[in-house]
């Protein structure tokens, strides 16, 4: 079943003067004594949007040990071009996009070397006041998965996800969900839903706490539970 594992959320800047923003996280704990245990999160985005074209590109980097062992280790990175084919060219309007995205990761603890894929339908911004919106989109991806120890697997599968924001000059709160459903997986599927906060500390940094919660029908092994939940409390900056 593939596993999508958030890269993070990137927003473009509210300034109808700016087109692009860069963003980058960091998160660190650690503690040493009866037990010694180091996590590390970077986290890495890029936005352009023009009103007429956005392009997404999103980074991840998660490392986990607890004495002397590693318990997580794992990469992901995506990329989306969306074209505007409905709605007014302004930010704030609501919008209809042809959505054209890609991803790829690495979990070396679940044992997956490889995971990419590429895939294409749309999705909607519908803002419902000046401070919050909400969106959706619907897509087919063909994917391939390459897990240690076993063959290729190369499957299509539908991802339909949606989302609400809302921003005020003192903090942004966010909850988006996504559900994917191979299509030839009879009753295999899997979700993700996440909700965050974010606090300005200055007018380039912000502090974030995030919470994730995975579902995952038909896990890859045994071993693996079906419900996973996440939490973080990130450093963030902005260009």
């Amino acid at each position: 079943m593939p596993r999508e594992a958030s890269a993070g959320s990137c927003k473009i800047t509210d300034s109808d003067l700016r087109s692009w923003e860069i963003s980058s996280g960091f998160a660190f704990s650690g503690a040493r004594g009866n037990t010694d245990k180091t996590d590390i999160g970077l986290r890495l985005c890029y936005e352009f949007d023009d009103k007429e074209n956005r392009v997404t590109s999103k980074s991840k980097y998660e490392f986990g040990k607890v004495d002397g062992i590693t318990n997580e280790d794992l990469w992901r990175s995506d990329l989306s071009y969306l074209r505007r084919i409905g709605g007014v060219a302004s930010r704030g309007t609501r919008s209809v996009f042809f959505d054209l995205s890609s991803f790829a990761e690495r979990d070396e603890i679940n044992r997956l070397d490889l995971r990419f894929g590429i895939g294409g339908g749309l999705s909607a911004d519908l803002p419902v006041s000046p401070t919050m919106k909400v969106n959706g989109k619907a897509l087919i991806f063909w994917e391939r998965e390459k897990r240690r120890s076993l063959p290729a697997d190369d499957f299509a599968s539908l991802h339909f996800g949606a989302g609400i924001e809302k921003k005020t000059a003192n903090v942004k709160t966010s909850l988006s969900s996504v559900f994917i459903i191979p299509i030839n997986e009879t009753g295999d599927f899997r979700s993700e839903t996440e909700a965050s906060v974010s606090v300005p500390l200055s007018t380039a940094v912000s502090l974030q706490l995030a919470t994730t919660l995975e579902y995952d029908n038909e896990p890859a092994n045994e071993t693996i539970r079906k419900t996973d939940f996440r939490y973080t409390t990130s450093l963030n900056f902005a260009l």
